[in-house]
């Protein structure tokens, strides 16, 4: 006689896990409620059994005649591939901390970021990648940068020929400069970048475009100065999303950064949530395990829920470029808060 085969007791599911962090009691989880993990790609439940070795004795020779159970315990291996944030706290002991967030910058006026001096015994080291900061804190998704010299070359403008004269300048056509001065001279904005057009030896026009026509000016201005902007692919390569910067060559010169870019509230797009690594290894509170059957119209196949439990990272997968990183999660069920453990029964039919 053959046993009958309980097809309606095979298993391919899906798991869901729930967790009430900081929770201290049932009813508590009720006003925090539970946050979903995310995709559970794999569940593994173990018993954790603490033995007790029983040693008896028999006409002077003693041996270990059996094993106690003392402790029982349950815990839930889970595998996941969701790097939330909650998630990446979990896998980095990590604490949350201050949203990434940036004042917005508007090219060479404003607040500008942080300046580099560089000497000739401590220069600026080519093809190194150097931060760009304001008071510290970085800047990142950035619009543009410029960097400018900051010792500035004494100019004087004629307003009938319409050029910049300075003995000497060595600037050629493309370059870029930008202009200061007590008084402006009419048809130029002090701190805008202007492209050098028809260089000569010590004169030189200035053009909104690269080899546009000359800006007409009608005053001279005064105490008219202006700084070269180094130029970007030549002089210096940038990277916009992170806000960073690498020198060609090595500069032994003060340079400023001026950075466009804007504002990054919090919960914007391109703002980041940040944390505190290595703070807090373990994460206590109550938890919940569904599973739900793959084969049955999503049916509930099993359902532990309300236990206390506390949440560590177990391992994690490599992170490759062919195929999901996985986070592996352990939770360790408290032996005195269990809760309570719903199971399907499904006998098989005669």
């Amino acid at each position: 006689m053959q046993p009958l085969h309980n097809l309606g007791a095979l298993l391919s599911g899906t798991v869901e896990f729930s967790f009430s962090e900081g929770a201290s009691t049932l009813a508590e989880t009720q006003v925090k409620g539970y946050r979903d993990f995310g995709n559970i790609t794999a569940l593994t439940p173990q018993l954790d059994v603490e033995k007790l070795e029983h040693t008896g004795s028999y006409r002077g020779v003693t041996r270990k005649d059996k094993t106690i159970v003392i402790k029982q315990g349950m815990t839930y291996i889970l595998k996941m591939d969701e790097f939330k944030l909650k998630n990446m706290m979990i896998l980095l002991g990590g604490d949350q901390a201050d949203s990434f967030t940036q004042d917005a910058f508007t090219g060479l006026t404003g607040t500008q970021p942080d300046s580099w001096t560089f000497t000739v015994n401590d220069p600026s080291t080519a093809m190194n990648w150097y931060d760009i900061k304001v008071d510290s804190e970085q800047l990142m998704h950035l619009d543009s940068v410029d960097f400018v010299y900051e010792a500035a070359v004494n100019a004087t403008c004629d307003a009938t020929a319409n050029t910049i004269g300075a003995t000497a300048h060595g600037r050629s056509d493309g370059d870029r400069v930008f202009f200061t001065a007590s008084v402006m001279p009419t048809g130029l904005t002090a701190n805008t970048a202007y492209y050098v057009v028809n260089a000569a030896a010590d004169t030189f026009k200035v053009a909104t475009t690269a080899g546009g026509s000359a800006i007409d000016f009608s005053t001279t201005g005064t105490s008219v100065v202006f700084h070269y902007i180094l130029e970007e692919g030549v002089q210096y390569n940038v990277d916009l999303v992170l806000g960073r910067v690498q020198f060609v060559a090595a500069l032994t010169v003060t340079v400023s950064v001026a950075v466009t870019a804007s504002a990054i509230n919090e919960g914007d797009a391109l703002s980041y949530l940040a944390l505190t690594p290595l703070q807090t290894l373990t994460r206590e509170g109550f938890g919940s395990v569904t599973v739900y059957d793959q084969d049955a119209d999503n049916d509930i196949i099993m359902f532990p829920r309300g236990f206390k439990c506390a949440v560590s990272v177990e391992s994690v997968g490599e992170v490759n470029a062919t195929s999901w990183a996985e986070l592996q999660v352990r939770v360790s069920v408290d032996g005195q808060t269990p809760g309570t453990f719903y199971c399907r029964e499904d006998e098989p039919t005669a």
